[in-house]
């Protein structure tokens, strides 16, 4: 039978080592570490916003709007500088045949454009049966002539 704890003899203790509190050094090459959380936006009070100067050009609008004196002002030339056709249509004593974009289809290859004009469906260089010749089709619209002079005939007429 072991005698009792108490009668045995103390065991031999290793020499106490004073605690020492170390960092482990970081990496050479390591990223730096990330942020868990960002500050808060700073937020106004209502009192701080009323006593605020509002500056009237914080809400112009960065480039004045184009005055409109005229609402009946009518398109004489589009951006190609060719008259409108529409508008040399409504001129008095003006003998342009009615023209009616059905259908514009614009493409980079010459070849697959065409238009539907008062139902024909037409290429570059052909004429209607109304003598108006197809002298190209672009982008905007469709530059015809006719007797002579070239207007742009747009989708939208």
């Amino acid at each position: 039978m072991p005698p009792p704890a108490s009668a045995q003899a103390p065991a031999a203790q290793p020499p106490a080592v004073a605690a020492v509190n170390t960092v482990p050094a970081a990496p050479i090459n390591a990223p730096a570490p990330a942020a868990t959380t960002s500050p808060p936006e700073p937020v106004l009070s209502d009192a701080d916003s009323k006593g605020a100067s509002a500056n009237p050009d914080d809400y112009a609008p960065a480039v004045a709007p184009a005055k409109n004196e005229d609402a009946a002002h009518v398109r004489t030339a589009s951006e190609s500088g060719l008259k409108n056709y529409a508008d040399a249509q409504a001129e008095p004593n003006a003998r342009l045949p009615a023209l009616r974009v059905d259908l514009h289809v614009y493409a980079a290859r010459p070849a697959e454009r065409f238009v539907l004009v008062n139902m024909h469906r037409l290429h570059e260089g052909e004429t209607l049966p109304e003598g108006v010749r197809i002298e190209s089709i672009t982008p905007e619209g469709v530059v015809v002539s006719y007797q002579g002079a070239k207007y742009m005939l747009e989708e939208h007429e």
